[in-house]
Parts: structure tokens; C-alpha cells; sequence
């Protein structure tokens, strides 16, 4: 749980502050938890390859204000082409339901 709102709070600081606002690139060594907020980052999120590793960002955004540690080259080709390319994600929930499915 506290792993949760760890990550909820850090979704919820860079979707506040506008992402792109200063924000540095921030690296958690926890796994994809779910996030629970019932506030989306406007405009939804993309989840991305960064470097080898899930990252969520801001639709529209190209600074991640997440990034976990979830390697690309451990998942299936398809879902690491799929992150390459990017996965629009509209809500907290559906971002959820990824990060966990990537996870399992």
C-alpha cells in the first residue's frame, strides 16, 4: 500500500506541476504498482521505452515523470514494440491495468 501511494503522489506532483516544469528525470527502484488517484493527468498518458525501461509520461510530453524498473528486452517482442512506438493510455485505471499486466 505504501509502495501505491508512493507512486500515486509522484504521478500526482508531476501532473500538478506540468511535467515539463523544471521536473528531473526520476527513476524508482520499485516495481509497476498500481496507482491510486482518481485524478488522470490531463490529456491521459503514454507509456513508453526509455532506455530500456517502462516509463510513464504526459500525452504530449517528452520528459517521463516516471520510470520503472521494468525492462523492455524481458517482455514479449509485440509489447516491446508496442512501447517503442508508445500506448496511449486515457485514465488511472487503464494505466493501471497495464503497469500490472506488464508486471505479471
Amino acid at each position: 500500500m505504501k509502495k501505491t501511494l508512493l507512486i500515486a503522489a509522484a504521478l500526482a506532483v508531476a501532473a500538478v506541476a506540468g511535467v515539463g516544469a523544471g521536473l528531473s528525470e526520476r527513476t524508482t527502484e520499485l516495481p509497476a504498482e498500481t496507482v491510486e488517484s482518481t485524478t488522470a493527468a490531463p490529456g491521459g498518458y503514454v507509456l513508453r521505452d526509455c532506455n530500456g525501461r517502462i516509463a510513464v509520461y504526459a500525452r504530449g510530453k517528452e520528459t517521463p515523470y516516471e520510470i520503472f524498473n521494468i525492462y523492455t528486452d524481458s517482455l514479449p517482442p509485440a509489447d516491446a514494440e508496442a512501447l517503442r512506438d508508445g500506448i496511449v493510455i486515457e485514465t488511472t485505471e487503464e494505466l493501471n491495468k497495464k503497469l500490472e499486466e506488464f508486471t505479471s
